[in-house]
């Protein structure tokens, strides 16, 4: 499958998650994922405008994520973790493990 097809079938896969906070971590995963595309592409992605539909919005709306947080918080976040994992020396678990503490982070307290 072509990747901007697969990239597609993610999202829509998306839209089937009953678990908000989960929808929230697949979305982070694939926005990481495609940050770390190109170099410089982190910056650019988590500039880029919140729209009412984004998942991490929804999520916050919700009571999902904390509430002293908001979409660009979670966006830059998400783009530091795809910049170091991407600067530091390779260890391909790095990206997850950092995720999985942000995630840890972003529960309501």
């Amino acid at each position: 499958m072509p990747r901007g097809l697969a990239d597609l079938h993610r999202l829509v896969e998306l839209l089937d998650e009953t678990d908000p906070l989960k929808a929230v971590s697949r979305w982070l995963e694939a926005f990481i994922e495609q940050c770390s595309v190109y170099d410089g592409l982190a910056q650019a992605l988590a500039c880029t405008p919140v729209h009412e539909s984004d998942t991490c919005l929804l999520s916050l709306d919700a009571g999902t994520l904390r509430a002293d947080m908001d979409a660009y918080d979670v966006r830059h976040l998400a783009a530091a973790i795809a910049w170091v994992g991407g600067q530091l020396s390779p260890d391909p678990d790095r990206r997850t493990r950092l995720l999985r503490m942000m995630l840890d982070g972003l529960r309501p307290r």
